[in-house]
């Protein structure tokens, strides 16, 4: 299987960014987040549109202000 195809689980994805399931069923819900499929019942991920995601998460970070440090 390619890393396109590799497929991952909700708590395979929260353990990777670092997150409790709950956020993910959460983001989930309001149609945010990484995309996913129910397959078999169960909420699948798969790896490479997680990274994307994340990808799309520094893409958008990268276009607000970039806050200047006080001078001590």
């Amino acid at each position: 299987m390619s890393e396109d195809t590799d497929l991952m689980t909700l708590p395979q994805v929260a353990e990777l960014l670092q997150r409790p399931p709950a956020t993910l069923r959460w983001l989930r819900s309001k149609g945010e987040g990484p995309r996913s499929a129910v397959i078999a019942g169960r909420i699948t991920y798969r790896r490479r549109d997680v990274l994307d995601w994340i990808d799309a998460q520094f893409a958008a970070d990268d276009s607000r202000p970039v806050r200047q440090a006080a001078s001590a």
